[in-house]
């Protein structure tokens, strides 16, 4: 991923945010998760990149760490401090 942000171009925004991201330390959070939502926060886990037609771009996929994982689209997803 480093090579993609060094190259001349302007860089793929998802991409500048997903260099921001740590394994099992980066806490997120759902930007459109409401507060009751159990789901809201969690661990970052991984970046997938979907090229279907269905949900196509760059997605985060977060643990709550008791085996439960789910996924974010990378545009609606903010790190926890």
């Amino acid at each position: 991923m480093k090579d993609v942000l060094m190259s001349d171009e302007t860089p793929d925004p998802a991409l500048v945010a997903a260099s921001q991201f740590v394994f099992g330390k980066t806490r997120v959070r759902g930007v459109y998760a409401s507060h009751d939502n159990p789901q809201r926060e969690g661990i970052f886990v991984e970046i997938i990149r979907r090229r279907g037609k269905l949900n196509p771009g760059i997605h985060v996929r977060v643990t709550n760490g008791v085996c439960e994982f789910w996924e974010y689209p990378i545009e609606s997803v903010e790190i926890v401090a």
